[in-house]
């Protein structure tokens, strides 16, 4: 998706879609509808991000080591 850049605060109609506004050339600021700006902030629960995480249903070892551990010698 392409953004139209807005030079000073010139304004560029762009319906349901997110608008920058830049100054000397540079994007400063983006202006989206409050609707969009409430999908991107919600929090998200511990479990829907789990349900959703992208390495769901692969096979990955996640056992830990129970061997002894190694000894330490700790210099004063």
């Amino acid at each position: 998706m392409s953004f139209p850049l807005l030079m000073g605060f010139s304004y560029i109609n762009h319906p349901n879609e997110p608008q920058i506004i830049s100054r000397h050339c540079i994007p400063r600021t983006i202006v989206m509808s409050i609707d969009k700006y409430n999908e991107l902030t919600k929090s998200k629960d511990i479990v829907s991000f789990f349900e959703h995480f992208p390495l769901v249903g692969m096979d990955i070892d996640l056992s830990r080591d129970k061997s002894k551990k190694r000894q330490i010698n700790i210099v004063e």
